[in-house]
């Protein structure tokens, strides 16, 4: 009898343990909304905020009257999305991109499109998540223009601005994550690498140097290499981390990026991360810390 009553109980723990993993993963240590700065976008043309949404990703690109927005965080942190556009004077979003369709990218999706004229939406086409193809139906039912992306693709949100789409490959690698779409977004001199999930097999197809690296999947093991950072040559990284789960970022991953004098800046370290940006050099700040970097010539 005693050894039934064990095996049930083991059981319970298991499926307790599966349910409450959303809620640990996305609640804990939910980010509390930015004191958003006052940018002039006269001076400032090109401005990158990394928004902190806890364990999970969202950036707003903005350019003169032009908005792209990648990710929008998990289903808790959607309304704290739409707050930090709204606080950034954002009436319309130009190009929403899903990196792939986890809930930790696209949660958020239907917070923003409820609250925003969502003009274009770009995804790597993966239907494997039954929450995402909800989200993806209703894009077609409103009409929105709606495109399926892959390595060698580029879009120009504007014609000073270039989104080239890096990876996945037309034969893909059958994991959500490594199917990620890695965008290289570049303005002038300066190139903003945004990794979405991607790790270990999509890094060798990313040779370029880049000026600010969106580090994979939240800095967990392989979102880097030796060979990866020697070809990419990053002056900063962004990781998009929050919550308790383990690993998040990798200590050999932060050792990595040091060991290559890689500044690193983590959302749950200060929250939001901004990039006020002209052609050829950005500011990062956060909080009271900020980094100068150039672009390359």
């Amino acid at each position: 009898m005693k050894p039934i009553i064990v095996i049930c109980s083991f059981i319970v723990i298991i499926l307790v343990g599966f349910l409450m993993f959303p809620l640990y993963a996305f609640s804990w240590n939910k980010p509390v909304p930015d004191r958003i700065p006052e940018i002039d976008l006269n001076s400032t043309p090109f401005v990158v905020s990394f928004i902190d949404v806890g364990y999970g990703d969202a950036t707003l690109f903005r350019y003169n009257n032009t908005t792209v927005l990648i990710d929008a965080g998990s289903p808790p942190v959607g309304s704290t999305v739409v707050k930090y556009l709204e606080g950034t004077g954002v009436k319309d979003i130009d190009i929403l991109i899903a990196s792939h369709p986890d809930m930790d990218h696209t949660g958020g999706f239907m917070h923003v499109l409820n609250a925003f004229d969502v003009k274009w939406v770009v995804d790597n086409g993966d239907n494997s998540s039954y929450q995402y193809n909800f989200i993806s139906d209703t894009i077609d039912r409103h009409g929105i223009k709606h495109t399926r992306a892959e390595q060698g693709d580029t879009i120009w949100p504007d014609p000073d601005v270039t989104i080239t789409f890096l990876s996945p490959p037309p034969a893909r690698y059958n994991d959500t994550n490594e199917d990620s779409l890695v965008a290289a977004v570049s303005y002038g001199s300066i190139d903003c690498l945004m990794m979405g999930d991607a790790t270990k097999r999509a890094l060798p197809v990313i040779q370029d140097p880049v000026e600010i690296l969106r580090v994979g999947h939240h800095g967990s093991a392989g979102s880097v290499t030796e060979a990866f950072l020697n070809s990419t040559e990053p002056d900063v990284a962004i990781i998009s981390v929050g919550g308790r789960l383990p690993h998040y970022p990798d200590q050999r991953v932060l050792d990595m990026l040091g060991n290559h004098n890689v500044s690193v800046f983590r959302t749950d370290r200060g929250g939001t991360i901004t990039a006020l940006c002209n052609t050829t050099s950005c500011t990062l700040v956060q909080g009271e810390r900020s980094a100068y970097l150039y672009g390359e010539e």
